[in-house]
Parts: structure tokens; sequence; C-alpha cells
């Protein structure tokens, strides 16, 4: 069964103010709250928009308080609102549903929150932001790269002081220095995000792609595509269709909804069907049905891009998936 839960809580006390959830004490609940979402997880210097979540058939004051949720104003400064996560994947019940894949698919702060009531039908809708930095509420975000000094430690003086309260992450090859200082200021995250990919570009080697920074699962991650210890193989029967080109050196591949996969992870393409009880395999001489229990890509990629896409009471297999866009490490 599909698994959702979402929660909201405030963002000075930790206090829960709301939660929803499709298996509520670990059982799954068939009457569960519809949820639809829309949440693309890419690195900073790619705009990808916001996303959105919708909660339906809540009660009354539910609706009447949503916007209670919401980023507000006081004192000529905007002021964040509730905490807010969402974690999915499919929940223990058919062979074909892992638990494992469960995760965080988001994890930031309410930026606009609003109910709506049409017919017998009530919502709550909330478009979440990762960062508490965007253009009408700068920050004061300082890089300093010395020479000699890795990126990695750049990174994590300037993020301590920028977002103290998220955790950092890097991925990033050792190799990654500078000879000379480079300084700069932002008021965003995407500004620091698009400068540190232009700067470390070309670094290490000519096909070296750069370092990317990312917020996913309430985390700050700094990736190059040189760490392959976190490597996820798919299984064939993860799959919603075949893998497919979308441009040069970029894969695109939709699966069941996972929450385990991240932003700088490898992926592993799986060769097929492999060993299943009862499962008889036909000879490539039987093409076409021979092609069907066959990746059409097959390799080790880097995930780059990330989008989530759920709809809890849409029975179509592509109403609770995940989009993975890969690139081509070389």
């Amino acid at each position: 069964m599909r698994y959702y839960e979402l929660t909201l809580t405030n963002a000075k006390t930790g206090k829960v103010l709301n939660q929803w959830s499709s298996y509520p004490n670990g059982t799954y609940d068939p009457g569960a709250n519809n949820i639809i979402f829309d949440l693309p997880v890419s690195p900073g210097d790619v705009p990808t928009g916001q996303g959105g979540i919708t909660i339906e058939n809540v009660s009354l004051a539910d609706v009447t308080n949503a916007q209670q949720y919401a980023a507000t104003i006081q004192n000529g400064k905007q002021v964040s609102g509730a905490n807010i996560t969402l974690k999915g994947g499919m929940g223990a019940s058919f062979p074909l549903n892992n638990p494992q894949q469960q995760g965080v698919l988001m994890n930031g702060s309410v930026y606009q929150s609003w109910g709506n009531w049409i017919g017998t039908e009530m919502s709550i809708n909330f478009i979440p932001v990762p960062a508490i930095y965007q253009n009408v509420n700068p920050g004061n975000i300082v890089w300093q790269w010395f020479p000699g000094q890795s990126i990695t430690d750049a990174l994590k003086a300037t993020l301590s002081v920028a977002y103290p309260s998220i955790p950092f992450q890097s991925n990033v090859s050792a190799n990654v220095a500078t000879t000379r200082l480079d300084v700069a200021f932002f008021s965003t995250f995407a500004q620091l995000a698009a400068h540190i990919k232009q700067l470390t570009a070309g670094v290490v080697s000519s096909t070296y792609q750069g370092v990317g920074l990312v917020f996913q699962s309430g985390t700050i991650t700094a990736y190059d595509g040189t760490d392959e210890n976190v490597t996820i193989n798919l299984a064939f029967d993860d799959f919603v269709g075949q893998p497919t080109w979308v441009e040069p050196n970029t894969i695109q591949v939709q699966t069941v909804l996972r929450g385990d996969i991240q932003v700088g992870n490898f992926v592993k393409f799986p060769v097929g069907y492999q060993g299943l009880p009862g499962f008889v395999q036909t000879q490539q001489a039987s093409s076409p049905s021979f092609f069907k229990y066959q990746s059409a890509i097959q390799g080790k990629f880097l995930v780059n891009q990330i989008r989530h896409i759920g709809n809890l009471r849409e029975p179509n297999l592509n109403a609770w998936s995940t989009l993975l866009n890969c690139v081509v490490v070389q």
C-alpha cells in the first residue's frame, strides 16, 4: 500500500501542530486523508520552482486555521512558517512493496498555506520552501575560500553561519582546492550554489562537472560525482516503464515513489529480472517479448534531479512515483 506521513511542527518549539498519515501507528488506514503533491528536488543552481502539497478531506477547524502555518511579516521582517516534513514510499503489504524505500521526500518551512472549501470537499494547500532566505527575504551569506583550503571546509564555515540549524554533508573530492582567495556575498542559497558550480567546474580535470549544492531531507548536501560509496541498485520491477535519454548525457527513469534516493547518489540500472521463482525466460529469438524483462539502458549513473509525484486515491501507477534525472559521469 502507499505510505505517506505529513507533519507540521512549530519552528521554535518543535511542538507537533498537525499530522496526517496513511499508516498511523504503523497500521494501514484505508480511510486516510487523500494527499496530492508535486515536489521537485534539484541543485540550488537549477531553478525548478517550489512544488506544492494538498491534503484533502480535512475538518472544518483545519480549513479555518489553515493560515496559521504560513510565514508572516512582523515588525517589517519575515518570520518563517511552520516546519513541514513529508515522508513517502510504499508500505508493507504486497510482495512488490518495500518499506526500505521509504524516506523523507521534503523537509522545509511553509511559505504559504490556505484552506479551500468547494462543494463538500475541504482541503489545505501548502507551498513549502527548503530555505528561509528568498529574494523577498534576503540573507547574509558570506563566502570565503582561502588558498590551500578544501572547498568542504570553506562551505562548512559559510553554511554554519548562514544556516546554523541545518546539517551539512559533503561528498566532494579532497582535490578540490584553490590557489587564490575568493570572497563573495550572496542573499539567497541559489546565488551561492550557482557561484560554487561555476567556480569549481573543470578544477580537477577538463571533464570535472563542478560541485553542486542541494537542499534535501532537511540537509544541505555538497556533491561532485566522485564519491561512489552511496550506490543504490534499482530493481527492474521498480521501474514504471523503461528509462530513456532526455538530453545529451542525461537519462530519465520513473520508479515507484521512493524516499531513499537523494540527489548526489549513484544508481545502478538492473540487467533485468534475475532468477525469480517460477519465472520462465524466453530466448532472444522470441523478440519482442525477450526485451520486456530487460532494462533498455544499463550501467551506473549520478542522480542530478528528482521529482516526486503523488495522489493517494488515484489508482494509476504514475500517480505515486519518482522521476530521476541521471547524468553520465566521465
